[in-house]
C-alpha cells in the first residue's frame, strides 16, 4: 500500500465498499488524503471502487465476507501486514429486508442480524486494538429506520435500533480507550432531491 508525499498517513476502513454510500464514503476519504482499505465480497466492484480514488491514494482491496469469522482474522492479519494502523472503523455493510415479518424464515432473519449486527460488533472487538493504538473511531452507518419504526421493516428495523444502542454504549465504553464512536443515519433525501 504505498503511500504519496501528501498522505496524512491515516487509513480508513470501510465495508460495503463495493457500492453505494460506501463507494461514495471511500471517495470521500481518498480526496481527503486518507488511506483506504476497501471491504466488501466481491472483488470486481471492489476495484471499480478503487479506479474513483484520487490518483495515487493508498489502498488495501480486501475481498471479504465481515459475517465470517475466518474473513474478519485475514482482513485484520492483511491491515496489520500491509497497512500498520488503523484510524477509522467505518461499519457500513449491510442488507435490507423488506415485507411482513410473518414471511421471514429463519435464514432470513439469521443474514439480517448477521450482516447488520452481529458483524459491525465483531468487527469492533477484532479491530480494537488498532483503533486504540491510533486514538481512531468507530463509524457505524445506520438508517433512519433505526429512529423510525416502519411496517413491512420490522426485522430491519430492529437491526438498526440495535447498532445504534451498540454505538451509544460503545461511546461510553471506549472512552477512556481514546477510540471515539459515531452513529451515522443518512436521511431519507428531501421533495427537491427526489426530483433529481
Amino acid at each position: 500500500m504505498p503511500r504519496d508525499a501528501g498522505h496524512r498517513g491515516q487509513t480508513a476502513l470501510i465495508t460495503g465498499a463495493g457500492g453505494g454510500i460506501g463507494r461514495a464514503l471511500a471517495v470521500a476519504a481518498s480526496e481527503r488524503g486518507l488511506g483506504v482499505v476497501l471491504v466488501g465480497r466481491r472483488r470486481p466492484h471492489l476495484e471499480a471502487t478503487r479506479a474513483l480514488l484520487r490518483p495515487g491514494s493508498p489502498c488495501l482491496v480486501v475481498p471479504a465476507d465481515v459475517t465470517v469469522a475466518q474473513d474478519r482474522l485475514a482482513l485484520k492479519q492483511a491491515i496489520e501486514a500491509q497497512v500498520g494502523r488503523l484510524d477509522f472503523l467505518v461499519n457500513n455493510a449491510g442488507t435490507l429486508w423488506a415485507g411482513p415479518l410473518s414471511t421471514m424464515d429463519d435464514q432470513a432473519l439469521s443474514s439480517l442480524v448477521a450482516t447488520n449486527l452481529t458483524a459491525p460488533m465483531a468487527l469492533i472487538r477484532d479491530l480494537l486494538p488498532l483503533l486504540s493504538a491510533a486514538g481512531g473511531r468507530v463509524v457505524n452507518i445506520g438508517s433512519l429506520l433505526g429512529d423510525i419504526p416502519y411496517p413491512l421493516f420490522a426485522a430491519y428495523c430492529a437491526t438498526k435500533h440495535g447498532l445504534r444502542g451498540l454505538s451509544d454504549a460503545l461511546r461510553r465504553e471506549l472512552r477512556g480507550q481514546g477510540v471515539g464512536v459515531t452513529y451515522a443515519a443518512p436521511g431519507a433525501p428531501t421533495p427537491r432531491e427526489r426530483k433529481r
